[in-house]
């Protein structure tokens, strides 16, 4: 992976959001499966906890990605409950992952459960953020593009 991102010189800001209500950001190992895969948590501590935050840090951060992953969630149950909350958050549509439509919903089993599986989560962030770099590198159903949310 470290051989396909050595020319990234900006690295894309990403949220993951482990929880919706109350809004969490991820902890433990996912700020670093970020990095690994490209990214840059900004609003999480590299095996730090979670944390409750408010809307207002996600704005202020203005992430290019969302990565939606609430802790023992599928991908559907997800869509299903967290698509009405996002969307209707105050300025939504001003994230620049919203308007470059880069909203994933990750299932929140894996990566919220330490063991070799975490593995596939940092190859389904790198291919969500570099399609081109890494297409089909992450197994079926660790993640999809959240196709629903209005933008």
């Amino acid at each position: 992976m470290t051989s396909k991102l050595h020319d990234i010189d900006t690295r894309p800001k990403v949220f993951c959001a482990d929880w919706l209500v109350p809004l969490r950001n991820t902890g433990q190992w996912v700020p670093e499966l970020v990095e690994l895969a490209g990214g840059h948590e900004g609003l999480a501590i590299k095996w730090g906890i979670s944390r409750e935050i408010e809307w207002q840090e996600v704005l202020d951060y203005q992430p290019d990605y969302l990565m939606v992953m609430p802790c023992a969630f599928e991908p559907s149950r997800i869509a299903e409950e967290a698509g009405g909350w996002l969307s209707s958050q105050p300025d939504w549509t001003t994230l620049p992952a919203v308007q470059q439509n880069n909203v994933f919903l990750f299932d929140g089993r894996v990566p919220s459960r330490h063991g070799p599986r975490v593995i596939d989560v940092m190859e389904g962030l790198a291919e969500a953020m570099y399609p081109d770099r890494f297409p089909g590198l992450a197994p079926d159903g660790m993640f999809e593009k959240a196709v629903s949310l209005p933008n």
